[in-house]
């Protein structure tokens, strides 16, 4: 598969952070994972443990979509594509905030 910024990468594993960090390190314009906020602030600063930049952290959307109170599988599908969308329109109003929850995580590992 030839990779292109055009990529887009998704995780549905349990522990996804290999992936994730493959993703992250390379140039793809939408990096996204599901789970809570709580799971993604920890995966957050795991991923700084791997001595990513705050900066490729950042490009991490997750959790994954828009939060429109989805709770149906065609709810958060439609979730997900609306935040792609807003990525690849570079349309910061409604992309996940994806860098104030990587500051949070950086914030909490210098803490510890």
């Amino acid at each position: 598969i030839k990779l292109t910024i055009n990529n887009k990468a998704f995780t549905l594993d349990v522990d996804p952070d290999m992936a994730l960090l493959d993703a992250l390190s390379q140039n793809f314009f939408y990096v996204g994972a599901l789970g809570s906020k709580r799971n993604n602030e920890k995966r957050r600063q795991r991923l700084a443990e791997f001595e990513l930049s705050p900066q490729q952290i950042s490009k991490l959307h997750a959790p994954v979509g828009l939060p429109i109170g989805s709770h149906t599988p065609a709810e958060i599908a439609v979730s997900i594509m609306a935040d792609i969308t807003a990525a690849r329109n570079s349309c910061s109003r409604f992309s996940s905030n994806a860098a104030a929850a990587t500051q949070t995580a950086q914030q909490n590992i210098s803490a510890a």
